[in-house]
């Protein structure tokens, strides 16, 4: 699950979600969209366990179908999602549900478009600091070669 603003997020949310788990991830929409059979790249940490990927963003909800998932058993994972997002942020989620902040604005923007773009960049292991101020203790997440490339606009 992921909170997203507009549809330039998600283009960010595609590349985010194709880079993190090793996957050629179509442009997405609003509703459903559903993975070509081939999309699968390399399995990275639990890539390929996976059969449903759900962002809520201020377009509406994003859905991001594994090929293999038949249409019957889409009700019950849906209902399965919409559980665990009843529940409080903080609170303990349902084995085989995940929660992902893949993006979040929590104060407008000091930098125009143009200006972080100019200023994004690849982020290495030896940025470590930024990453603890991102995500304290997260470090050695991002710091994986199997999460590369990691850009960051500082």
């Amino acid at each position: 699950m992921a909170e997203l603003a507009n549809t330039d997020n998600l283009t960010l949310l595609r590349l985010h979600v194709a880079a993190v788990w090793g996957l050629r991830v179509p442009p997405l929409a609003p509703g459903d969209n559903d993975l070509p059979p081939d999309a699968t790249v390399a399995a990275a940490d639990g890539a390929s366990h996976w059969e449903l990927f759900q962002a809520a963003t201020a377009l509406g909800v994003v859905r991001l179908w594994r090929a293999e998932v038949p249409a019957a058993v889409r009700p019950a994972l849906l209902a399965r999602v919409a559980a665990a997002r009843a529940l409080p942020v903080d609170a303990p989620l349902p084995p085989g549900i995940t929660r992902e902040v893949a993006l979040a604005r929590t104060a407008p923007s000091r930098l125009t478009l143009a200006q972080a773009r100019h200023r994004a960049r690849a982020l290495r292991p030896q940025d470590g600091p930024l990453f603890d101020w991102f995500d304290p203790g997260e470090a050695a997440y991002y710091s994986d070669p199997h999460r590369a490339p990691v850009f960051g606009v500082v």
